[in-house]
């Protein structure tokens, strides 16, 4: 978002017609006060503790057969988001899985 800045981004967004709330500041403190229902979550954090955190946070919102998109899983320059979905599959028992076409990693929800 840092080279488009805050404001473009958000007329972009509104622009295209859809309604956001973007948050600054670093995670988990930008979480604060978000509660609704999860059915798409796009985690491109890079690093493993802003993954831990996005998950623990986010994952109890995201609803069953929701769609989560892993940007750097198994990504050798962001090691910390493999290692850092791997704990989280284990701790909240999904699994990871390989999109054939377009070879990026995806959870469903169970």
């Amino acid at each position: 978002l840092m080279p488009f800045g805050y404001e473009r981004i958000k007329t972009f967004l509104e622009d295209c017609g859809l309604k956001v709330n973007l948050i600054k500041g670093f995670f988990p403190d930008s979480f604060k006060g978000f509660n609704k229902p999860v059915a798409l979550l796009n985690i491109d954090v890079d690093i493993y503790q802003s993954y831990k955190d996005v998950f623990d946070y986010f994952y109890p919102l995201v609803v069953h057969k929701g769609v989560i998109l892993l940007d750097e899983y198994n990504d050798s320059t962001w090691p910390g988001a493999t290692k850092a979905t791997n704990e989280m599959a284990i701790k909240y028992g999904f699994s990871v899985q390989k999109d054939p076409q377009y070879k990026k990693y995806f959870i469903i929800k169970p």
